[in-house]
C-alpha cells in the first residue's frame, strides 16, 4: 500500500466525507498535494543541510540529514537520487530556466494573478466552446 494512501485512509476519511463514487478522484488529488509536499520538504531540507555544511557538494551531508529522516533513508537519498549525474541535469536546466531573461526581466513561469472572473471565463470558453 502506498504511504500517501494510508495517511490519507487514516485522517482524510475521517474528518471528511464524500460520495463513494468519487474516491478515486479525491484519493488523486490528496497524493498529488502530499506528493508536491514532501518534494519540497525534501527540497527544504537538502538545500538546509548543504548550507548548514557550507558545501555546493550534497555527499558532504552524508550522515547530516534533518531529524525527522532516518539517517539511513537520508544517506541512500544522496546517494541514489541527488548525488545522480541525471538530477544534477535536471536541477542545471531548472535552475537555467528560473534565471532566464524574457522581456528584460528574469522570468517567473508564471502569468501573475488571475482574477476569479477570468479563470471562470477561460474554464467556461475550454470546457463548453472548445
Amino acid at each position: 500500500m502506498h504511504s500517501f494512501y494510508l495517511v490519507y485512509i487514516l485522517f482524510g476519511r475521517k474528518k471528511y466525507f464524500f460520495p463513494e463514487e468519487d474516491e478515486s478522484i479525491v484519493r488523486n488529488i490528496w497524493e498529488d498535494k502530499a506528493r508536491i509536499a514532501l518534494n519540497q520538504q525534501l527540497t527544504q531540507a537538502r538545500k538546509k543541510a548543504m548550507s548548514k555544511e557550507n558545501t555546493t557538494n550534497i555527499i558532504d551531508c552524508l550522515d547530516k540529514g534533518p531529524a525527522w529522516i532516518n539517517n539511513d533513508d537520508w544517506n541512500q537519498m544522496i546517494k541514489d537520487v541527488w548525488s545522480t549525474p541525471e538530477f544534477q541535469r535536471r536541477f542545471e536546466s531548472a535552475r537555467r530556466n528560473r534565471l532566464t531573461k524574457t522581456d528584460g526581466k528574469i522570468s517567473t513561469h508564471s502569468r501573475g494573478t488571475v482574477s476569479f472572473a477570468s479563470y471562470r471565463a477561460n474554464m467556461v470558453r475550454i470546457f463548453f466552446y472548445a
